[in-house]
């Protein structure tokens, strides 16, 4: 997927879901490959969102939680309902 494809389905996910924006970052082996941006900030005087926007720790932390749990389940054999 090229980064103009990225954003565009970013900004249809965005207007579907009603949330003033984001930014997404992909990259592989540490490499970046593409960054997406589209919408706004979301502040009192919104701005464009960029792949350079700065978010609150607390945005960042269910994802981590969410994937260090992913990968605990598919090393250890942990289960989602234990």
């Amino acid at each position: 997927m090229s980064a103009p494809e990225l954003e565009r389905s970013l900004a249809a996910f965005i207007e579907k879901s009603g949330t003033p924006g984001g930014a997404v970052a992909w990259s592989v082996r540490g490499a970046p490959v593409c960054v997406a941006a589209a919408g706004s900030d979301g502040h009192v005087e919104p701005a464009a969102m960029s792949g350079e926007a700065k978010f609150h720790v607390a945005s960042l932390s269910k994802i981590f939680t969410a994937t260090l749990l992913l990968r605990l389940i598919d090393s250890s054999g942990v289960r989602l309902d234990e």
